[in-house]
């Protein structure tokens, strides 16, 4: 009898004090917003452990002894990375990262096949958000231009009652040209 109730306390006792090897940590923009739906991959011991954070920019998951080198990345926004070492029974571990945006610029050429169009009002739109982001005039050589562009999954150029095929703005457009069709009068 006394042998199960040491048996049982030892257990019990052993249960109690066992550190998690829990890695958590949060996820934010470099003015401190949390992000959520982060792509985090982590190796550890040789394997591969891909998670997303919450809502609220955190994160957790289970890790073994060893070093864990760890990655984050999010559309719009600079990939972020770290390593660590740690113990065997080392209990939890905190890490924070931060994501600094990308910015963007765009930029091209108005024609109609014949001459530059000047003077026309070039919209970039976010088709998601169905929204107006930014908008130009285009200069008297047909030029347009934008910078310091937010990533935009799914846009297009509105240029009067025209609009380009959808793109992803997740990188710079120099020479974006857009030529309209001639009609010919019979």
């Amino acid at each position: 009898m006394i042998k199960k109730i040491l048996t049982l306390f030892f257990l019990c006792y052993s249960i109690n004090f066992t550190k998690s090897n829990i890695i958590s940590g949060k996820i934010t923009d470099t003015s401190g917003q949390p992000l959520s739906n982060v792509l985090i991959r982590a190796v550890n011991d040789k394997k591969l452990v891909e998670i997303y954070s919450k809502k609220n920019g955190e994160f957790s998951f289970p890790y073994t002894e060893g070093i864990i080198s760890i990655f984050v990345e999010k559309d719009g926004f600079y990939g972020a990375g770290t390593s660590i070492f740690t113990k065997e029974n080392s209990g939890s571990k905190k890490i924070n990262l931060k994501l600094e945006k990308k910015n963007f610029f765009l930029s091209g050429s108005l024609a109609n096949g014949i001459n530059f169009i000047k003077n026309a009002k070039v919209d970039l739109y976010d088709v998601d958000k169905r929204k107006v982001i930014v908008s130009t005039t285009s200069n008297d050589e047909g030029f347009y231009n934008f910078s310091d562009l937010p990533f935009i999954k799914n846009a297009i150029l509105k240029v009067n009652n025209h609009s380009s095929e959808v793109f992803s703005l997740n990188k710079d457009f120099a020479n974006f040209n857009i030529f309209f069709n001639q009609k010919k009068e019979l």
